[in-house]
């Protein structure tokens, strides 16, 4: 009789193996279920069971979210045209974000050597490919009152802004936009029209980003007030200028406090024989320079993390145990490989009181 096995029962490499698995079905599930889709969709069977379009059938009939509908079947579409896609998918060399991305971008002449620069790649970073491929003008600096109704902004921001960007009522619907779907008389619910919006940074074309934020009254007259203190020196005191500065200024003077990064090094004194918790500067700079400003933790099969956020300073020799403040002995790890070498040489339970306490 086969018994049921609590998930907490398994080993490490048994738990580990089993999400690879079910990693690899839900790849050749998700392939399986494209192409599905888009022949059903292309036999139209949808109307036979009663349904005006393949968006209403996948919701109405598989009580599919509106979201997932959406993103399936315009990714089955661009794989209908261009079968590569399927065995990318199942492989893990691209996913329903990046089909929804690439798929007006390409054609019979250039998919192949597109996807092949997709492979493997995130969403960001397909962004960036996406910019390369249809680069758009810089957006003109403004600064305006946000209306009381926030949803009436964002889907005027999602409205396609130019002509290349609008697009025909027969056009399939890509979920990153807001016009018709592909099927007369289909409508897109409004929860697909802040999607194009959603995103606060945005690549334009090959180094051009567009940033949108909403700030609040204080810093709205403290920006007016730089741009008449400016004046003198840019003729129109261009916000994206002062933004831009801006960021240059606060990033100095964070890597400072962080890294001790700084033009001006000063010579530190002898060291004191009296332990002290702070790392000194010239060891922060030292170890920051060295590791990249990237945490260096490194798993068995040799892949190291490439988080760039929340960087700690980590004693390879935990400091609690007597470890030095030597460059040698002090590597940057993102905050959880910090906290989970932490758990490592302490003990969980150890440190989750000590994180209680905190």
């Amino acid at each position: 009789m086969k018994t049921n096995i609590s998930l907490a029962d398994l080993c490490e490499r048994q738990l580990l193996e089993r999400f690879a698995a079910l990693v690899d079905d839900d790849r050749s599930n998700t392939a399986q279920l494209l192409a599905y889709i888009a022949e059903i969709d292309e036999r139209k069977l949808w109307a036979k069971h009663a349904c005006p379009s393949m968006f209403a059938f996948c919701m109405q009939r598989f009580h599919m979210s509106e979201s997932m509908t959406s993103k399936r079947i315009w990714a089955a579409r661009t794989a209908r045209r261009f079968p590569v896609i399927l065995s990318m998918v199942t492989g893990g060399e691209l996913h329903l974000s990046g089909i929804n991305q690439l798929g007006k971008h390409l054609t019979e002449d250039n998919h192949r050597s597109i996807l092949q620069r997709a492979k493997h790649k995130s969403s960001r970073e397909i962004d960036l490919l996406v910019a390369e491929l249809a680069p758009r003008p810089d957006v003109p600096s403004r600064v305006r009152a946000l209306p009381r109704s926030m949803g009436a902004v964002v889907c005027a921001d999602a409205r396609p802004t130019s002509p290349r960007e609008a697009r025909s009522p027969d056009e399939p619907c890509s979920p990153r936009s807001c016009s018709s779907n592909v099927e007369a008389g289909e409508h897109v619910p409004d929860v697909f029209k802040p999607m194009a919006a959603g995103k606060q940074i945005v690549p334009l074309a090959p180094r051009r980003f567009k940033i949108e934020i909403t700030v609040d009254q204080s810093t709205h007259d403290r920006l007016r007030a730089l741009q008449d203190l400016l004046k003198h020196r840019f003729r129109n005191a261009d916000p994206a200028l002062i933004v831009s500065r801006a960021i240059e200024l606060l990033l100095d003077e964070t890597l400072k406090k962080k890294a001790a990064v700084t033009e001006q090094v000063r010579f530190s004194s002898p060291p004191s024989a009296k332990r002290i918790r702070t790392i000194p500067a010239a060891i922060r700079r030292e170890v920051w320079k060295r590791d990249l400003g990237r945490c260096t933790f490194v798993d068995e099969q040799g892949r190291r993390c490439r988080a760039t956020s929340c960087i700690e300073y980590h004693h390879e020799i935990p400091y609690g145990k007597g470890g030095c403040h030597e460059v040698e002995n002090i590597a940057l790890r993102c905050r959880a490989h910090n906290q989970y070498q932490a758990d490592l040489d302490f003990g969980r339970d150890f440190m989750r009181s000590k994180r209680r306490t905190r």
